[in-house]
């Protein structure tokens, strides 16, 4: 190393490596970024704790971690082709045989798959390959052709409800039919169960738009949900005229309509799981001040979504027609409790 490294320095690379060595021993969680800010000088205290403690990284606090790293850390086995092939193909990105031989689509698969992770030339491949997504996500693929296989990066994370009945694998079989493209990335059942239905990175259409520079950034997440409801007497029925038994009554209208179907406590706590990982990867930031109903909330027009600006919104924040996903207080008390 060149210098000593503490707080300030950044933009060296050396403050980088060190973050990785941190971040590998379990005492830094901040983002790879080459900065020596607060974080990193509190991980670097944490690592010192047993030695001496000054925040400050010299050539024998390097050597240390260096030396650390390296015993957690032993050089990983090399992936045979096929190995590689056939993990990449359980995560989406290969659809080929797996004949050992690293042509086209096998190169493809390992760009697409390290740009979606933001992987480079010093990631142990076998870890990262086996390591699953999302904890309590099951990968559940649309076939090709279905969503558009060219990785881009995230910034919005959308919200949704799929105005249709309860079953997640319904949702994705629909969409499956359909040629149009339209899909999200991830679909919660009404039991809580969640299907991711194409690789990481990639994208469909989803907001309604149709500007492919909004919906390749954005992840969208559907809740299996009917939406709004209609009222007969003691009867509710959705959109299609079926009966629906779980209701939920705003207290104020929302788009004109007071009934919603209830969204269960299953979906809940698997959408607040979800986003939780989804903040932390992407560092999407939180604004929780529009996390409300009516105006200046993420449940109506803002200018602030169609123009891309990193954040949580739901649907109608984009279209002023959509009402997925609404306003219910225990959503409100999830997003601001992120």
């Amino acid at each position: 190393m060149k210098r000593p490294l503490k707080k300030g320095v950044s933009g060296t690379g050396e403050t980088r490596k060190v973050q990785e060595f941190l971040k590998a021993l379990g005492h830094y969680k901040g983002a790879l970024d080459d900065d020596f800010g607060p974080k990193t000088e509190a991980a670097v205290k944490e690592f010192q704790q047993k030695r001496f403690v000054t925040g400050i990284v010299n050539e024998f606090t390097y050597d240390a971690l260096e030396e650390a790293f390296a015993e957690k850390n032993p050089p990983p086995v090399p992936l045979t082709i096929k190995e590689k092939q056939t993990f990449l193909k359980a995560k989406g990105y290969y659809l080929g045989a797996i004949d050992g031989m690293f042509g086209p689509s096998s190169k493809k698969a390992e760009k697409d798959f390290k740009l979606a992770e933001g992987l480079d030339a010093r990631t142990n491949m076998r870890a990262a390959l086996v390591k699953p997504d999302y904890e309590g996500v099951t990968s559940s693929f649309l076939r090709l052709g279905q969503y558009y296989d060219s990785v881009y990066p995230k910034k919005q994370i959308v919200i949704h409800h799929t105005a249709g009945g309860p079953s997640a694998t319904a949702t994705k079989n629909w969409w499956d039919s359909n040629p149009q493209r339209v899909a999200t990335d991830f679909i919660i059942d009404q039991n809580g169960s969640v299907i991711r239905v194409f690789p990481k990175g990639y994208w469909a259409w989803h907001i309604g738009l149709g500007r492919p520079d909004l919906d390749s950034q954005a992840i969208g997440i559907e809740v299996c949900n009917y939406g709004y409801l209609t009222k007969q007497g003691t009867i509710f029925r959705n959109a299609y005229g079926g009966i629906v038994n779980n209701v939920y009554t705003l207290a104020e209208p929302y788009k004109g309509h007071v009934y919603y179907e209830n969204y269960t406590d299953a979906q809940f706590a698997s959408l607040d799981k979800l986003l939780r990982a989804l903040i932390d990867e992407y560092e999407i930031p939180l604004n929780k001040d529009t996390f409300k109903a009516g105006q200046g909330g993420i449940f109506e027009l803002m200018p602030e979504a169609s123009s891309g600006k990193k954040g949580i919104y739901a649907h109608g924040a984009y279209l002023f027609g959509k009402t997925d996903m609404y306003p219910h207080p225990k959503l409100l008390s999830l997003l601001k409790n992120l």
